[in-house]
């Protein structure tokens, strides 16, 4: 079992993230089935690098050890 935290944000990006294992990444606003996994776009680093930055803080405030640790 690998440990996932996901964050959707109010303009509908959605991350899932594995640590580790391959993440996802979606707008749910253009792909609300999420069919296309869009992390693997360099133009979105950013984006997923602040989605990331937003989980690791939630979970130093809830104390969440069991999620993923690596970037």
């Amino acid at each position: 079992d690998v440990p996932i935290r996901t964050v959707i944000t109010k303009d509908l990006w959605k991350l899932n993230w594995r640590g580790g294992h391959e993440d996802e990444l979606y707008h749910l606003e253009a792909d609300p089935g999420e069919t296309t996994n869009l992390v693997a776009r360099p133009q979105l680093r950013a984006r997923i690098e602040a989605l990331k930055t937003r989980i690791t803080r939630w979970r130093e405030l809830t104390r969440d050890l069991s999620g993923p640790t690596s970037f």
